[in-house]
């Protein structure tokens, strides 16, 4: 893809954030410094039925195949995915929502984003760091790098859309990072 049509693509993006269908996400993303940062997304929703029509065209039946929401993001220049709710099987029919619901999901979980928007955690290099025997001082600049810890990367979990579902398996799957270690 050609430097100018990805320009214009997050351009456009963008304005579903701004003022289109996933608009309650608007100014939600915030450095710690009060600076706004950029959002964007594509919105989509899925009322999949298996449907069968009679010789005339006109509608016969109907039946609730699964119901799905998606939100496809970018956050900035470091974050972006893809968030997906989804009722799988007949259960679906009892269903109505829409992507509002990925969005707002996504809204809900800006705290946790807005504290890692400031700028990007060192990781150490640890090529040069010597190993430490028990009772040593560290060296230098070395021992920074030998005791230095990485930050902790984001684990991935099931959340349940719903949160008082008739059954276990009734409940739309949402499959979000979580921050923490």
């Amino acid at each position: 893809m050609s430097p100018e049509v990805a320009r214009t693509l997050r351009g456009v993006l963008a304005e579903v954030v701004e003022q289109g269908t996933a608009r309650r996400l608007a100014g939600s993303f915030v450095k710690p410094d009060g600076t706004r940062v950029v959002a964007g997304g594509k919105t989509g929703s899925g009322d999949n039925r298996f449907k069968t029509f009679n010789r005339a065209g006109g509608l016969t039946s109907s039946r609730a195949v699964n119901r799905t929401a998606t939100f496809v993001f970018y956050i900035g220049d470091r974050y972006f995915g893809v968030m997906t709710s989804f009722v799988p099987g007949q259960e679906a029919e009892g269903y109505s929502f829409t992507s509002a619901l990925s969005v707002s999901i996504l809204k809900l979980l800006a705290p946790v984003i807005n504290a890692r928007l400031g700028p990007p955690s060192p990781i150490p290099d640890l090529r040069w760091a010597q190993t430490q025997r028990p009772g040593e001082q560290p060296a230098g600049h070395l021992a920074a790098a030998a005791t230095a810890k990485a930050p902790a990367l984001p684990k991935s979990r099931a959340l349940h859309a719903s949160s008082k579902p008739r059954r276990e398996r009734d409940a739309p799957q949402v499959a979000l990072p979580v921050a923490g270690g």
